[in-house]
């Protein structure tokens, strides 16, 4: 009898064990803190080892797309030039941002703000009286901006060293409404209304029919660099895009190293 009951006693203690013990499924699949804090640190390792590549490859489309938009620019304000037969001046303005004064800018910030205007001449016919089927003479230089300014992308800007940036930095400030007697309109549609200018300073140089305003005997060119480097000399400076003008001919070439 005795025998009888110690066995049943053991058959029921084991049964009540395997209820209660917890199954390899539900262990393999739990995460034990200490687990868990592992799995955040390498992830956390993983993000600062691959934000570096992350955060350059951004920068450098960045520099890209600002000097191919540069290049796209000088090549329409060209065109516009052989084109309609007459002078067309390419204005480069300084445009703060909220991270220039991070990186060392004044209160006017970089230039990364172009425009371009189209220069009708005294006695030439009126374009605004030309929409409304009127033959006007002008009787004064008239200066047509076609397009409202294009700023190069964020974190970029125009390198005011002048050994990478001659045309910011070997060119003078052309001052807006000091003496000049030529009217500025900005042309919308078919419709001209008075143009203001973004700031009264300016760097410009201007395409004619055939070349230039340039000094043919220099070298003419911009460098497009992040903002943080838009004040460094060349040898600090990896990473950005070239635009050169060809003072004689207008002919654009440009130049961007490949970065490692």
């Amino acid at each position: 009898m005795g025998a009888r009951y110690l066995a049943t006693f053991k058959s029921t203690m084991k049964a009540a064990s395997s209820q209660n013990a917890p199954s390899s499924g539900s262990r393999a699949g739990a995460f034990t803190l200490i687990e868990l804090l592992i799995v955040i640190t390498v992830i956390a390792i993983l993000i600062a080892v691959a934000a570096p590549t992350i955060l350059g490859s951004v920068g450098a489309s960045r520099l890209t797309s600002g000097g191919e938009t540069l290049v796209g620019l000088f090549s329409e304000a060209q065109s516009r030039a052989n084109s309609n037969n007459r002078p067309v001046e390419v204005r480069l303005y300084r445009v703060p941002s909220e991270e220039d004064a991070l990186n060392g800018a004044s209160a006017e910030g970089f230039y990364r703000g172009v425009v371009f205007t189209e220069y009708y001449q005294t006695g030439e016919l009126d374009p605004r009286a030309a929409t409304q089927k009127a033959y006007t003479q002008l009787m004064r230089p008239l200066a047509v901006v076609r397009k409202a300014m294009h700023l190069l992308p964020g974190g970029t800007a125009i390198s005011e060293d002048v050994q990478m940036s001659t045309l910011i930095g070997n060119r003078p400030d052309s001052l807006d409404g000091d003496g000049q007697t030529v009217d500025a309109v900005l042309r919308v549609g078919d419709k001209y209304i008075p143009f203001t200018p973004p700031a009264s300073k300016y760097r410009s140089f201007v395409f004619y029919p055939e070349g230039t305003d340039l000094d043919e005997a220099a070298k003419w060119y911009l460098t497009v660099t992040s903002t943080e480097n838009a004040e460094k000399a060349p040898t600090e400076v990896r990473n950005f895009y070239t635009i050169q003008v060809d003072a004689l001919t207008g002919r654009l070439s440009s130049y961007r190293p490949s970065i490692q």
